[in-house]
């Protein structure tokens, strides 16, 4: 399928799109992504390192409910970065026929018919 197909099936609703999770996350340091996708993530990337001393720091000189705020906050990022990369992958993909080709051999796009089931993903 080539990628006016993609968009345009995509966009009606006639196909639906899986995207490996574990490969977008590694996708992120490929040069095929964009820029502002690269920089969100590592932002959120460093939140999420920073919070675990940051939470620690917190809980001794602080107070302790607030170092435990932090540190909560700094073990569910990792799941909602990963989740982010997801998006930003089937984002990029509609806007950049040379990223989608990308992710098609690369496996990091499933995408399966109108009926809704996705065939599995090469991993």
């Amino acid at each position: 399928m080539i990628h006016d197909e993609f968009v345009n099936a995509y966009k009606s609703g006639q196909i639906t799109v899986a995207v490996n999770r574990r490969f977008a996350l590694r996708s992120m340091s490929s040069p095929y992504v964009a820029k502002r996708y690269k920089t969100a993530h590592l932002f959120w990337t460093w939140i999420w390192f920073l919070s675990i001393p940051t939470g620690i720091v917190l809980i001794i000189f602080v107070k302790w409910w607030i170092g435990l705020i932090v540190l909560i906050i700094g073990f569910l990022l990792p799941r909602a970065i990963q989740e982010s990369s997801t998006g930003f992958v089937l984002e990029q993909a509609l806007e950049d026929k040379e990223f989608y080709q990308f992710a098609i051999d690369e496996g990091l796009l499933v995408i399966g018919g109108d009926d809704g089931k996705i065939p599995e993903a090469k991993v």
